[in-house]
């Protein structure tokens, strides 16, 4: 993706509310906030300005401010504070992570979530949402807890003699459905570990199951198996081996137990030693594979031990080697070991892994997965045996490094599910295996050749990755092979290998926090984490780095590396003063060199630097004050210290933004159609696929999706009732998809209309446009298309964009065409793909002249009065540098010359005294 499409797509979600609650919502966030939002203009997420008024106070916890922010602000997330429970708040280093449910009746939404990011507790960096509005459901279960929790026992075949366990209790949660609208059902939600009694017929042999029972029902509805298994592949660094079948090296064994007869239980240093006061008699030492971090089960033979017998104050060592253990025991219990000292490291609050987990080695053909495989079923690691051409997994560092981030992962999501679908929990645990072991190799000799890796950081895996076919492991080289090339960028940038991985480790780590679901989500926090001033407008201190790595791999953050932003001006009914025309100009690489406005009237271009008002990034010009009946067109472009160019609309200098000064009866009328009469319009071409939701010129009837108004119940003209509009039914408050457009698309073109010899002609039309309800809501397209021969069609408006309300749209013919006698217009309404509710309507058509200047000949300074001023106002005009400009030209040439020059100034002297 190029940039200047990245800079397109920022100005597209930051400016996709209409102009009014903009204004609004920027005064809240700031103008030089990001906003993007869904679903009938809702926001889903925002990233503030430093110049926003949010009720933010650093005496006040950000769980505080979070609630404080809610409350103050219902425009912002249409949501009451009493509808949200607080689940995450959790600080790391300056950062702060608070996050909500929503719920009804006290009952979380369970796939809902409120998040905000602070630093330093006053300053919000970003906000995102996934919430209902107004959900609907009765939320008193007629199904107990008790009963719920027999009926899952019932249904997994729960056994507590296998050591089945149920990890969480069932909770109530709403549950919400995906379909062509969101439904909801009251649901008890459990996570239970199940050891299957006949492994072969299932997946594997323990399962990590999530469970939903129907809270009126008792149905079990669904039920998850969450257990991570993958094909890793590596080679052993530590402890025995460094490769599958590499040379063994003698290496301490750390946290591990010592059992003393007699006294009791001592563990080893992060050196191997071990010391514990015994008495004088001689007592019996045991060890084996148990630690405080780990239990090595091994299966298909008895578990590796030493007992020995020493009198205290002698030295007994232990030496585990192929006499005693087997080498997956032990490099299993090393490794694994290493990795819980990396993370406790990498963050020193973490305690999730501090349990004896449970870490099966040597399993057989009794699991239906061997060979060629490890897992991780909830709560321990699972490694498989050799065999089938495969090495032993329990001898191969990077996959327990890697099954052990899938616990890392899951633990640092909680209480929401750790990404499965998207693959990054995959690409996370391959990240942890190649940084620890500081290669791109993931699984080197996994089939038995050194050298041949199953996966590698040096891809260029793109996203979305749509030829995986929904591969995990396939999608998570997208995130694994972002986060390589980041941390080899940070090395490149630093210098110094072990602070250049130490940060990108850290970034790493904190961006999990955020619970990002998808890579675009992750890299949003990794520029979060890295950020160092509380506003990421400004870019972060690796931005350049962190957007190289993710971007080469088609990833691209909601913060562009430069851009402009700029709310376009707006018709005006006059205009006295120069016009104000600012725009925030920003780039991470530094100063903004160059910024220029360039404006156009009645042919003539002027351009004016635009000067920075102080160091807000905020770049502002003045157009000159100009008379009624005047078109306005401009653009602005920049340049940063780089070299990178900017330029909005991207489009320009060709198709450019532009306003009309004056009422709207200074500029005459050509043509209008307001649906009242049939004009000649055509209802549908030989094309066209929609098998419903036809064009048609009636009365519309009104049709609401679950508070959503997907079809207006009134056209748009005051004293009118037609309006044109995609398919017309009666609604009974449940039908809103009888008759909506289906099949494909369908389109509206007008009658024939001549504008040749029309300056400028302006074409205007209200449009209605919803489809954002269903199972791909704003998915479909909404096209508006200009043609001068009825052959060749020009598309002026093109979204996917809902907006449930009578919008506004106007354009100038001649920057898509050359206006002529066959000048045609035709509007298009779709749903293709996965059906949703789409509904379109048009009303109010009308082209006018671009060109009828409401000002008396002479009337330089458009005061009404022809007077000193007007002559002053003419000779300066006259004697600029830049000479006259278009509207300048046409007021004072008063003989009609086509120039501005001296003789006017002349007749306009004898005009104002013989008056």
């Amino acid at each position: 993706m190029r940039k200047s499409t990245l800079i397109a797509l920022f100005l597209s979600l930051a400016y996709s509310i209409n102009s009014t609650s903009l204004d609004n919502i920027k005064s809240i966030l700031g103008q030089s906030s990001i906003i993007q939002t869904n679903t009938n203009g809702r926001i889903v997420s925002f990233y503030p300005g430093l110049d926003n008024t949010l009720d933010i106070s650093p005496s006040l916890s950000p769980a505080e401010n979070a609630v404080n922010i809610i409350s103050n602000h219902p425009e912002l997330f249409l949501l009451n504070p009493d509808e949200l429970l607080l689940e995450v708040n959790d600080r790391k280093d300056k950062l702060s992570y608070v996050i909500f449910r929503q719920t009804v009746g006290q009952v979380p939404i369970y796939q809902s979530k409120i998040d905000f990011r602070f630093r330093d507790n006053d300053k919000l960096l970003m906000s995102k949402m996934v919430s209902y509005q107004n959900p609907i459901i009765d939320t008193s279960p007629s199904i107990s807890i008790g009963i719920a929790l027999d009926i899952i026992k019932l249904e997994t075949d729960f056994s507590e003699q296998r050591n089945d366990v149920i990890v969480n209790a069932p909770q109530l949660f709403v549950y919400v459905e995906k379909g062509e609208l969101p439904s909801f059902r009251l649901g008890w939600f459990s996570k239970i570990q199940i050891h299957h009694r006949t492994p072969f017929v299932h997946k594997r042999a323990v399962s990590f199951y999530e469970v939903w029972i129907d809270a009126n029902t008792g149905e079990l509805f669904s039920i998850v198996d969450r257990a991570e298994d993958s094909e890793i592949i590596g080679r052993v660094t530590a402890m025995v081996k460094d490769l599958p079948y590499g040379t063994a090296s003698e290496r301490p064994l750390e946290d591990l137990r010592v059992q003393i007869s007699g006294v009791g239980d001592t563990y080893t240093d992060e050196d191997g030693y071990y010391a514990l006061e015994a008495g004088t008699t001689q007592r019996d030492v045991i060890i084996d594979f148990y630690g405080h971090f780990l239990n090595i089960d091994t299966r298909n033979t008895t578990d590796a031990s030493i007992t020995a017998s020493v009198i205290p104050g002698d030295t007994l060592n232990f030496f585990f080697d192929d006499l005693t253990s087997l080498p997956s025991e032990r490099d299993t219990y090393f490794h694994a070991n290493l990795v819980h000292d990396w993370i406790t490291d990498l963050d020193n609050d973490f305690t999730g892994a501090d349990y004896v987990m449970p870490a099966a080695v040597n399993i057989g053909s009794e699991d239906s997965y061997w060979p060629c495989n490890a897992y991780w079923d909830g709560t321990g690691i699972n490694m498989f045996s050799a065999g089938g051409g495969c090495s032993d997994t329990g001898e191969m560092a990077d996959v327990i490094y890697h099954e052990y981030q899938h616990g890392l992962t899951q633990f640092a999501y909680d209480p929401f599910s750790s990404p499965y679908a998207s693959g990054m929990g995959e690409g996370f645990s391959d990240y942890t295996s190649m940084t620890i072991r500081n290669t791109a190799c993931m699984g080197d000799a996994f089939f038995g050749t050194p050298g041949v890796c199953l996966r590698d950081g040096e891809n260029n895996r793109q996203f979305p990755g749509n030829e995986c076919g929904g591969s995990v492991h396939c999608l998570g080289e997208i995130t694994m092979g972002s986060m390589w090339q980041m941390r080899k960028n940070l090395i490149n940038l630093y210098g110094d290998t072990l602070a250049a991985v130490a940060h990108s480790d850290t970034l790493f780590r904190w961006a999990m926090f955020g619970r990002p679901n998808t890579v675009p989500e992750f890299l949003d926090e990794i520029l979060i984490a890295d950020d160092d001033d509380g506003t990421l407008l400004n870019g972060t201190p690796h931005f350049s780095e962190i957007a190289d790595a993710f971007g080469q791999h088609n990833v691209y953050a909601s913060i562009p590396e430069y851009g402009i932003a700029h709310t376009p001006v707006l018709n005006m009914e006059s205009a006295p003063a120069p016009i104000l025309v600012e725009a925030i100009i920003s780039s991470i690489h530094g100063e903004i060199t160059n910024a220029q406005l360039h404006y156009t009237v009645l042919g003539t271009t002027t351009s004016l630097d635009m000067i920075e008002d102080g160091d807000s990034n905020i770049f502002q010009a003045y157009i000159p004050a100009l008379p009624p009946g005047t078109i306005v067109q401009y653009y602005i472009e920049a340049s940063d210290v780089v070299g990178n160019d900017m330029i909005v609309p991207e489009t320009a200098p060709a198709i450019q933004y532009f306003f009309l000064i004056g009422s709207i009866e200074s500029f005459p009328i050509m043509a209008e159609d307001d649906a009242e009469t049939d004009n000649g319009w055509t209802y549908g071409i030989g094309t066209d696929q929609a098998t419903s939701g036809i064009w048609e010129r009636v009365d519309p009837i009104g049709t609401q999706s679950s508070s959503i108004q997907v079809q207006p119940e009134d056209d748009h003209t005051l004293t009118g009732v037609n309006c044109f509009v995609t398919g017309n039914a009666d609604f009974d408050g449940t039908n809103a998809g009888e008759n909506d457009v289906d099949g494909g698309n369908t389109t509206l073109v007008s009658p024939i209309y001549d504008l040749s010899g029309i300056v400028q002609p302006i074409f205007s039309y209200w449009r209605w446009y919803s489809n954002n309800a269903g199972d791909s809501g704003n998915q479909d397209t909404w096209l508006v298309q200009i043609s001068n021969d009825g052959q060749t069609w020009i598309t002026i408006e093109e979204t996917m964009e809902s907006e449930s309300s009578w919008i506004y749209k106007q354009y100038l013919v001649d920057q898509f065409i050359e206006p002529s006698n066959s000048v045609q217009f035709r509007f298009i309404a779709e749903d293709i793909g996965d059906g949703s509710l789409v509904e379109a309507a048009v009303d109010d058509l009308e082209i006018r002249s671009g060109l009828s200047l409401d000002v008396d000949p002479g009337d330089m300074d458009f005061s009404n009065t022809l007077d000193i001023f007007d002559i002053l106002a003419m000779t300066d005009a006259i004697l600029s540098p830049a000479g006259p400009n278009g509207i300048q030209t046409y007021v004072g040439d008063i003989n009609n010359d086509g120039r501005l020059n001296i003789m006017d100034v002349i007749t306009l002297v004898q005009m104002i005294v013989y008056n």
